[in-house]
């Protein structure tokens, strides 16, 4: 007898469950899934807003910046103190750029890079050597690989106005270019 409230609380509890779960889709899984991306993580995310755009791409620059400084201190090898070099003016400059667009448009640039970031040139300070030279190319590739993801979704993007939609067009080719110099050197070290 116990067996039968049992089996209709539970029958309950998910007919409730269920449309509690129509009323509040979900749009995303749950965070734990395998599958669940926070949609700010998401570079082709269509909540892509102006301030986050910004942010992302102002961190993106700085990042880029601090580990090709690093570069140029502890790595010997030519070519890649050369990539080195031209991420440093190619991302000065488009951080300048960015920061003139934002300012019109009254959006804040973040100070400093965010701490995923802080702590991959953590890990890359603590190398040495071939093993630098390996961990920064892979690092330069990757995250021009998401740069490469962010500003395709910034073009796309309805949110943004159209100096923030020519910058990141205008970014993207740059962009790629340091992501195809950088598979280069990753197939020689």
């Amino acid at each position: 007898m116990p067996r039968v409230p049992l089996m209709l609380c539970l029958a309950l509890l998910t007919a409730a469950t269920s449309a509690a779960g129509a009323e509040n889709p979900q749009t995303t899984p749950p965070l734990g899934t395998a599958s669940f991306t926070p949609p700010e993580a998401n570079a082709k995310s269509t909540s892509l807003t102006p301030q986050t755009f910004v942010t992302r791409a102002a961190v993106a620059n700085m990042a880029e910046i601090e580990a090709s400084q690093l570069a140029l201190e502890r790595s010997a090898d030519a070519g890649l103190r050369k990539l080195a070099m031209q991420i440093i003016n190619d991302h000065r400059a488009a951080q300048a750029k960015l920061k003139t667009i934002a300012a019109g448009a009254k959006i804040a640039l973040p100070g400093a890079v965010d701490e995923e970031h802080r702590a991959k040139k953590a890990q890359l300070a603590e190398l040495t050597g071939a093993s630098f030279d390996k961990q920064y190319v892979s690092m330069m590739h990757a995250g021009h690989q998401e740069a490469t993801a962010l500003f395709e979704s910034a073009t796309q993007s309805a949110q943004l106005q159209a100096p923030l939609k020519a910058y990141a067009s205008e970014t993207l080719k740059t962009v790629q270019l340091h992501a195809t110099e950088a598979e280069k050197l990753r197939k020689q070290h």
